[in-house]
């Protein structure tokens, strides 16, 4: 959602409907942060607002480290260009051992 949008909306009086499909990760987070960037409310703040309103959000965890990033990022003065999109974020691979079945044991 371009946050834009949401300004000239509530500057006239409006209101707006932020959705994805089930209404439980995606739309959820986008709310939580337009509220820490407008309202300067904490992740965890802006979170339990949403949540209050609509019991059944769950943010992805995925989701979550980048509401912790972009709080760190509001903290510090940062602009949004310098958080890391949803596509670069980095996940650490860990060695798999193979584990015997039934028959090996």
């Amino acid at each position: 959602m371009h946050y834009a949008f949401r300004y000239e909306a509530r500057q006239a009086g409006a209101r707006v409907l932020v959705h994805c499909q089930a209404g439980v990760s995606r739309s959820p987070t986008i709310v939580i942060a337009y509220l820490m960037k407008h309202t300067r409310m904490t992740m965890v703040d802006s979170y339990k607002y949403v949540k209050a309103r609509r019991i059944i959000i769950s943010p992805n965890l995925n989701f979550m480290g980048q509401l912790v990033e972009w709080e760190a990022a509001l903290q510090a003065n940062k602009t949004e260009a310098d958080c890391k999109p949803c596509h670069e974020c980095q996940w650490q691979r860990q060695e798999v051992k193979k584990v015997p079945n039934a028959c090996q044991v």
